[in-house]
């Protein structure tokens, strides 16, 4: 089952990430709006709201799929991580070496190819450093399949005191600010959500109402404490994406998003991989310089022409090549069928 509302919040998460990061080249030519400067301040956000729809996402997979094995489980997961990211960090790659070669000695080639670097400034595709949290969520998630319910709660409960142990002491280095990093809990959330909500209950305009408040009250607290790292992060922004996404998925039965706003949603990881391709290339080309003689009302169209652009790239590119490829491999690897199959004999399961 695909949750609409939940695929159109990963559009409006993926877009402010994407506003995140053109706020420094909108305020650099006299950008003034207070709504964009707002939400590329905090833009950031969009990445915990992933984490946490993630969560969800792959407690829903393994739900319906409890006959996947171990190794087909991670073998789609890392297909669709890898073969959506490979492409763009080729067309980065190239960038570099056109426009900044210099910068390609301070590159972590192999960490970038593999995933296995998170410090941004070493990474060729900055945004890349979520995607090694979401392999590991995978990783722990796989053992699901491994264990069944003998000792799984007792993993994973001894697992999260690690983790709030390690993050309330000392320092850590960068291998166990993955392996320990509080943004797991943000994956753990989602997939709590998940099973949260599978009863359905008929009515939920009181619970409606307090998800609302406990989302803006947590941003707010996240904000007026300038969140932006580590548990207070995950404690408010975390906090608060995980009070949305429960908001979303309740108001599926009465109110669910239109057909071209799940389209967006499905082309969110291409516009999250892809938004910092063109906004390079929007500097390169000399076209940010060339709105510095203008004025705020030109410096808003000329920017909201390149949001525009790069959602429509992304999901013309979702339609054509990312779509395709990842179904492609999963044929190939006979991994479609698989997934299909076991979902197949769990509903048979339950109807008999």
């Amino acid at each position: 089952m695909k949750f609409s509302n939940l695929q159109s919040l990963r559009f409006f998460a993926a877009l402010i990430v994407v506003l995140h990061h053109v706020l420094p080249h909108y305020t650099y030519v006299g950008g003034n709006s207070p709504l964009v400067m707002w939400l590329g301040e905090w833009g950031f956000i969009g990445v915990d709201v992933f984490f946490v729809i993630s969560g969800f996402v792959i407690a829903g997979t393994l739900y319906r799929n409890e006959r996947l094995g171990w190794a087909q489980f991670l073998s789609r997961r890392a297909f669709r991580i890898f073969l959506g990211y490979w492409p763009f960090l080729i067309f980065t790659l190239v960038l570099m070496v056109i426009y900044l070669p210099d910068k390609l000695s301070r590159i972590d080639l192999t960490g970038s190819i593999f995933l296995t670097q998170v410090n941004m400034p070493e990474l060729a595709l900055p945004v890349s450093w979520s995607l090694t949290y979401e392999l590991y969520f995978y990783f722990l998630a796989s053992f699901y399949l491994l264990l069944r319910n003998k000792f799984l709660v007792a993993f994973f409960f001894v697992y999260l005191l690690i983790v709030l142990w390690s993050n309330a002491s000392a320092s850590m280095s960068i291998v166990d600010s993955v392996f320990l990093s509080p943004l797991v809990l943000e994956f753990c959330v989602g997939a709590c959500i998940f099973y949260a909500t599978r009863a359905e209950p008929s009515k939920y305009s009181v619970l409606l109402l307090a998800l609302v408040i406990v989302t803006c009250a947590s941003v707010y607290l996240g904000i007026h404490f300038d969140a932006k790292d580590g548990l207070p992060r995950v404690i408010t922004f975390g906090f608060g994406s995980a009070a949305l996404v429960t908001f979303v998925v309740l108001l599926e039965s009465s109110l669910s998003s239109k057909k071209w706003l799940v389209h967006l949603g499905d082309s969110s990881y291409a516009l999250y991989l892809s938004h910092l391709l063109w906004i390079w290339l929007f500097e390169f080309s000399g076209m940010r310089k060339q709105l510095e003689e203008t004025g705020p009302f030109w410096v808003n169209v000329a920017f909201a022409s390149l949001l525009l652009f790069c959602i429509g790239f992304a999901s013309l590119y979702y339609r054509w090549v990312e779509k395709p490829l990842y179904h492609a491999v999963l044929d190939r690897f006979n991994l479609r069928h698989l997934s299909r199959q076991a979902s197949f004999e769990k509903l048979k399961s339950h109807a008999g």
